[in-house]
């Protein structure tokens, strides 16, 4: 068994990519770090305004998740993995969620708004009349 065989290849393939797997290793570790503390400080900034927690678990964990998406496709991108289909994915289930709450939120909003509306000539005109 002749070594020279066996090391040109493993030589010329660790060279190749061994750069670009450090660069994905740190974009992904950094891009995790920095979207944990992202996610932390929108959590912190809606205590501070007293939002309610539910609201502030939820919107804290989609931040966190969306960003580590986003870092994992830009890793996938630094090992040389075309990445155009997973963008392609993304905006299509993005796409999906908008037209699945394009409905239901208006109707909500606007019923909110009518009834406090409401609330608010009843007060006002029963002190009027």
């Amino acid at each position: 068994m002749n070594f020279e065989n066996i090391f040109e290849p493993v030589s010329y393939w660790v060279t190749t990519y061994s750069m670009k797997l450090f660069a994905a290793l740190l974009v992904f570790f950094i891009g995790k770090w920095l979207s944990g503390h992202i996610s932390r400080l929108v959590a912190r900034l809606l205590e501070k305004n007293k939002a309610e927690p539910t609201l502030i678990h939820f919107l804290e964990n989609l931040i966190y998740y969306t960003l580590l998406v986003l870092v994992l496709v830009a890793a996938a991108g630094q090992l040389g993995i075309n990445t155009t289909s997973f963008l392609t994915i993304i905006g299509a289930a993005g796409l999906a969620v908008a037209l699945a709450l394009k409905d239901p939120a208006p109707d909500h909003c606007c019923f909110r708004t009518r009834t406090q509306q409401y609330q608010f000539h009843r007060a006002v005109l029963g002190e009027i009349r």
